[in-house]
């Protein structure tokens, strides 16, 4: 689709003396004029509070406080690039997006420890073409956040970019394979069976991955291929590491579990296992900001509540699991969405519930953490955003199938945490 330039905004100066090139637009953000941005804030009176008592100060204000600034900014600096988006079907390119970061940032030096992570440009927090994972991947930053969301009142004629239409993906599975994966759904999961068992699910990935392609639910899956419910999620932690080539084969959950424990000092006290409360600890930690509150499926305690995206507990009646799940069943039905993925604790046992399914996870809490965050991949579940800094944390700092976050909290703690690990190490 050929580009749409966008139209200078007024009484913006230029912020580089390079020329983007005749496909760009003449707009460009002088860096040096910090005046425009001060005034801004200046006219409203909480930014100005912000402007005088932290960056004045040379304090980086609270996250609440960034971005109630960066709010007024994006208002009043972006206004015109939504009305040329919305009026004239003109979008602001990747340069302009880039410039307006770099006016902020030079108005306001402090910013420059917000960025992203350690290898992320200073003015990442604001915009990050492809959030620096190369061509193919989605922008990031406040600034493309707001333009985004605008583009969601264009019509879909008017859209620069639209949806393409689904087409059904051919199936390039052998018959072998699918054999293979027939004959080891008849397989008996004993422990005489185990090798034969993983042997078989290793062969048959190449149709685990068909249905993920095929966006199969968990039940499609597990009709299938059921011994992902057998032996503890061992299978489930296989496939994880089928699926991600670099991971980690020497990564230490509980390391990072432990460390969880020296967070949010004096928060679940009751929580028995060590090891869950080290992790219930990162989640806390891992502020849930701009995180929509769960609705609450039956009374908790404070700390239960705050405990229930990751772990629920069960009384060890024989009965209290089927109560359980008739609870759910009926939140379903009253509220139109399923519970969201978590683990269930009954005594000593854990368990995953996933889209309706229970799956034993063992006594070890660590392997049963292991095998819940393994599960997102594994079933191609979204993970619920009350838990995916949480599982982000996991993934770069313990798993290492990612170099970093793109949540600036995570990142934060990710550093904290491996400085904590390389002391212990040496």
């Amino acid at each position: 689709m050929k580009h749409k330039q966008f139209s200078p905004a007024p009484n913006i100066p230029s912020c580089s003396s390079e020329h983007p090139g005749p496909t760009s637009s003449s707009i460009k953000y002088d860096c040096s004029a910090t005046t425009h941005i001060r005034d801004l804030l200046e006219q409203n009176a909480k930014s100005r509070k912000i402007l005088y008592t932290k960056l004045d100060a040379n304090i980086i204000p609270l996250h609440t406080e960034l971005l109630s600034m960066v709010r007024i900014i994006r208002i009043i600096l972006c206004n015109d690039l939504v009305s040329s988006m919305l009026n004239d079907n003109i979008y602001p390119t990747t340069n302009e997006k880039k410039e307006l970061a770099c006016k902020i940032i030079s108005v306001f030096p402090i910013l420059t420890s917000t960025k992203i992570s350690e290898n992320a440009p200073d003015y990442s927090l604001f915009f990050w073409k492809n959030s620096g994972k190369g061509p193919g991947h989605a922008h990031s930053g406040l600034i493309h956040t707001h333009l985004r969301n605008a583009c969601k009142l264009l019509s879909p004629s008017k859209k620069k970019h639209s949806r393409r239409p689904k087409t059904s993906k051919a199936s390039n599975v052998s018959s072998e394979i699918i054999s293979l994966s027939e004959e080891c759904a008849q397989l008996e999961a004993t422990p005489a069976n185990f090798n034969n068992i993983s042997k078989l699910m290793a062969d048959a990935q190449p149709f685990h991955n068909l249905l993920i392609n095929g966006k199969k639910t968990v039940t499609d899956i597990l009709n299938v291929l059921p011994h992902y419910k057998s032996y503890n999620g061992a299978m489930i932690r296989k496939a994880y590491e089928r699926m991600n080539p670099n991971y980690d084969a020497e990564s230490d959950l509980k390391k990072v579990l432990c460390l969880g424990l020296i967070l949010e000092g004096g928060t679940f006290k009751k929580v028995q296992d060590d090891h869950v409360r080290g992790c219930l600890r990162i989640m806390a930690q891992l502020s849930r900001k701009g995180v929509r509150k769960p609705r609450i499926i039956m009374p908790l305690e404070v700390e239960e509540e705050l405990a229930a995206p990751l772990i629920r507990w069960i009384g060890e009646s024989p009965s209290a699991l089927a109560v359980q799940l008739g609870t759910y069943a009926a939140y379903a039905v009253e509220h139109g969405e399923p519970v969201p993925p978590h683990i269930v604790n009954q005594g000593d046992v854990f368990m995953m519930f996933v889209q309706g399914h229970i799956i034993s996870l063992g006594t070890n809490s660590v392997q049963a953490i292991d095998t819940f965050v393994k599960s997102f991949c594994v079933f191609n579940c979204k993970v619920p955003a009350t838990i995916i800094k949480l599982v982000e944390l996991i993934e770069v700092l313990s798993y290492k199938v990612k170099n970093d976050s793109s949540r600036l909290s995570v990142n934060q703690l990710v550093h904290k945490m491996r400085e904590s690990i390389t002391a212990h190490d040496l």
